[in-house]
């Protein structure tokens, strides 16, 4: 077989010999061509044009990255499947005891593939036969990630007072809890509290919320304060209350007296000024927190307390709180 690459036809006349060189480049050329032969490869194309055509991929030849048509290229291997480190499984499972296997938190997650985005996750959390997973939204970024969102089916208790409570979950599963306080709670009438525990699949020593008060309220006990929710012993939330200037408050609304910085007063009873009673009452306070867990081995979760309120029936009630985007860690 013979090629003319890139030739043009001379006359029978032209007899001048073919320096050294080129004879060796065009050797090279023609041992080319003959192995792409044998391949079944044209370099000049069945039609005569530049590109050529692929071999067929079952003919390819060794060290081909050509896969065949029916091969998918997996990013990692799958839960049960043998592993040596993290980056063999695929995303959302470690490799445990040379096992891919499913975390069992996003905190877990988050330490041994600290790159692994936000998203929803399979979480194992006793790590036991037949497997039972559920899926949780892990925020991976904000506050050094490892963060689960909480959703309706981690409450494992309620304890309140006057109030009605309405739960609802938000676009990613999570939890939104919002308290109406219906009744007034001043002297010896009722008053107004709540309180709910989350479960302990794993230990969790953080939580972070976002929680919006409307209405008003003279007193009023929030942020891990149990000193007015009067069910059980002080401390029952199991948090320690919110320490301005050592626990996280961000994203302030309306949360102080006159302005938006929340002054540190996590119970007080007055009809004085504070946050609680602000006008116009209609307003929302707003802002994020982060908490710590008191004692691991007890319950703990999320408790709000209300006195002296402006009150309706049922849902009606001018004077409410809303928990929303709560995570533990």
């Amino acid at each position: 077989m013979f090629f003319r690459i890139g030739a043009t036809r001379r006359p029978p006349s032209w007899q001048a010999p073919i320096p050294c060189i080129c004879r060796v480049v065009l050797a090279s050329l023609l041992t080319v061509a003959a192995a792409c032969g044998r391949l079944g490869y044209d370099p000049v194309g069945t039609d005569g044009d530049a590109e050529g055509t692929e071999p067929p991929h079952g003919d390819a030849p060794p060290g081909s990255t050509v896969p065949p048509d029916d091969m998918t290229v997996e990013p990692g291997v799958s839960h049960g499947e043998a592993c040596e480190r993290h980056e063999d499984c695929t995303s959302g499972l470690l490799c445990s005891s040379e096992t891919c296997a499913y975390p069992n938190n996003c905190a877990q997650l988050k330490a041994e593939r600290p790159n692994t985005p936000d998203g929803p996750y399979a979480l194992n959390f006793d790590r036991t036969e037949p497997l039972e997973t559920e899926t949780h939204f892990c925020d991976m970024t904000r506050d050094e990630g490892g963060w689960m969102l909480v959703s309706p089916t981690w409450i494992v208790s309620h304890t309140e007072s006057a109030v009605t409570l309405i739960e609802e979950t938000d676009a990613r599963g999570g939890l939104i809890s919002t308290v109406y306080a219906n009744a007034f709670g001043c002297g010896d009438s009722p008053f107004s509290f709540h309180r709910m525990n989350f479960a302990d699949l794993f230990v969790w020593t953080e939580l972070r919320f976002t929680q919006r008060f409307v209405g008003r309220a003279g007193c009023y006990s929030i942020f891990g304060d149990d000193s007015r929710i009067y069910s059980g012993p002080p401390g029952a939330s199991n948090l320690i209350p919110f320490e301005l200037g050592t626990d996280t408050i961000r994203e302030e609304i309306r949360m102080g007296a006159i302005d938006d910085a929340f002054d540190g007063v996590t119970g007080q009873c007055s009809q004085g000024s504070h946050f609680m009673n602000r006008t116009p009452a209609e307003l929302a306070r707003r802002a994020e927190v982060i908490l710590r867990r008191n004692d691991p081995s007890r319950p703990s979760g999320l408790g709000t307390g209300l006195s002296c309120v402006a009150v309706a029936e049922g849902t009606e009630s001018p004077t409410f709180v809303t928990y929303s985007d709560i995570y533990i860690r």
